[in-house]
């Protein structure tokens, strides 16, 4: 087999279209949109377990982009771990599912894939580094979507008297 076959059976041509990652935006803080679980699976790490559920956006500005919903089902703190098992039966409920075992849901969560819910998304910012992830998700049916707002001003470095003015130096 060729190196140069790709695995999605297309033609690799090495255009700029094919070869650039789409880039990524940060969705404004309390944006309420439809979305729809593209994957939800138990991630095990050696010192960090947690459920996690892939969203991507269905419509609107945002239409397409992922955000991810992690669920802290392992945690060491019993207010957070409580949380999120109720966070976790809340989905099995909205979708009229119930847990098959008493184990640790894994497998089964392949049921979720395509559900479409309304989320609610928010902002994180950490050491210069920021993101988004999912607060609230609420049944599709009369969900009311709806984009946040912007949670730290962005100024364009090209725009000089709009830094000046956002510093006070422009009266």
């Amino acid at each position: 087999m060729s190196f140069w076959i790709s695995p999605l059976g297309q033609e690799v041509s090495g255009t700029p279209e094919s070869s650039f990652v789409a880039g990524f935006s940060i969705i404004p803080d309390g944006t309420k949109v439809l979305a729809s679980i593209k994957k939800f699976e138990f991630i095990n790490r050696d010192d960090f377990q947690f459920h996690q559920i892939t969203w991507v956006i269905l419509d609107g500005q945002f239409k397409g982009e992922q955000v991810r919903q992690k669920i802290h089902t392992m945690d060491q703190d019993p207010n957070k771990r409580h949380r999120a098992l109720n966070m976790m039966m809340l989905i099995y409920k909205m979708f009229d599912a119930s847990p098959s075992a008493d184990g640790i849901p894994d497998a089964e969560l392949a049921m979720f894939h395509g559900k479409i819910a309304g989320i609610v998304i928010r902002e994180w910012q950490n050491n210069g580094k920021e993101g988004n992830w999912v607060s609230e998700v609420h049944k599709a049916a009369g969900f009311e979507q709806k984009t946040g707002i912007k949670a730290k001003k962005e100024v364009s470095t090209g725009d000089v008297n709009a830094m000046l003015d956002d510093i006070g130096l422009i009266y």
